[in-house]
């Protein structure tokens, strides 16, 4: 990849506890850097993915604001839509000029150190 190459990602999440769903919305945007300052926007790609968590009461608990889930639940979650968003992105600038962008191997957990989980009720 080359070096003038930059990604930028914006990780959403909310929960859907009447269906038992997590939503992880990503927004994966490339840039080429021109300079230290300009950068130009290239490619954006969006995706939703949608779990089904069929023991959503037993997995988060919601007790007023607060929420409890297993530590590595979200950093999962956000880990397979980023492994997906990569699969698309390859497949969608396969015969592109900037074919040779790959989305990085990342560490999710850095998604969810400051994340919360909007619940949306239904």
């Amino acid at each position: 990849m080359r070096e003038d190459y930059e990604f930028q990602f914006d990780v959403n999440m909310n929960l859907v506890p009447n269906d038992k769903n997590v939503i992880i919305s990503l927004i994966i945007t490339l840039f080429e850097k021109q300079g230290k300052i300009v950068k130009i926007e290239l490619a954006k790609l969006a995706t939703k993915n949608t779990v089904k968590v069929l023991n959503f009461d037993e997995v988060i608990t919601h007790s007023g604001d607060r929420l409890t889930y297993p530590e590595q639940l979200f950093p999962t979650l956000i880990g397979l839509s980023i492994s997906t968003a990569r699969g698309i992105f390859l497949v969608y600038t396969a015969d592109k000029i900037i074919s040779n962008a790959l989305i990085p191997i990342i560490d999710p957990r850095i998604f969810t150190k400051d994340q919360t989980a909007e619940i949306i009720k239904k």
